[in-house]
C-alpha cells in the first residue's frame, strides 16, 4: 500500500489535484494504529506536515485519510492515519 499526497490524477496543464507517491506502507508497528512507512521522497520531512494523504493498493484507490501523527525515526517514518 502506498501514501499519496492527493486524491486525484492530473494533467499538468490544468489546476486539478496531482497524485504524488511519497511513500510506502511497510509494516503496522505497536498497537496503537501506527504504521512504518518507507519514504519515497528526498525530503522526509514533508510528513510531519501533512494533514491528509491518499492511499491505493495496487493500484486501486482507497481514498483519503487524515493524518494524526507523524514521526521520523532513523531513515523511517511512523504514521498514525
Amino acid at each position: 500500500m502506498s501514501l499519496s499526497h492527493n486524491q486525484e490524477s492530473s494533467n499538468p496543464g490544468n489546476d486539478d489535484p496531482w497524485d504524488l507517491l511519497i511513500g510506502a506502507i511497510s509494516a503496522p508497528r505497536g498497537l496503537k494504529g501506527e504504521m512504518r512507512v518507507y519514504p519515497h521522497t528526498d525530503f522526509p520531512d514533508r510528513f510531519t506536515e501533512l494533514k491528509t494523504v491518499g492511499l491505493r493498493r495496487e493500484g486501486t484507490w482507497l481514498g483519503t485519510r487524515a493524518v494524526t501523527s507523524a514521526q521520523i525515526i532513523g531513515t523511517r517514518i511512523v504514521v498514525k492515519l
